[in-house]
């Protein structure tokens, strides 16, 4: 820090000189050109932010969808070892509570 305090106390040599005033030309040129695109109608920047701010919205939802997909995978992973070890090879048979018939419509009509 003190060494570059004594550079900004030093005079600056004739060469320094047209190197300095030629770079502040090129900054103030660049601020004015910065200036010039903000100020422009098409809102070009506005346009970004508003991209950028969508483009997060968008991965955080991606990021949660994820999320639930990873949670739905591991669930029905579980819920396949859990029904290999109480899997039934048939269904369950009615408990009589209705009646069952068993005959034709043909067979029917005549009733």
């Amino acid at each position: 820090m003190k060494r570059f305090y004594e550079q900004q106390a030093a005079p600056l040599k004739s060469g320094d000189i047209g190197l300095h005033d030629e770079l502040i030309k090129k900054y103030e040129e660049a601020i004015e050109r910065i200036i010039e695109l903000e100020s422009r109608g098409d809102g070009s920047s506005g346009k970004l932010a508003t991209f950028e701010s969508e483009l997060k919205s968008t991965r955080e939802k991606l990021i949660e969808c994820q999320e639930v997909l990873r949670k739905v995978h591991d669930l029905s992973r579980e819920a396949a070892r859990n029904s290999d070890i109480t899997k039934r090879t048939r269904s369950l048979s009615p408990s009589g509570k209705f009646p069952i018939y068993l005959f034709s419509l043909s067979e029917k009509e005549k009733i």
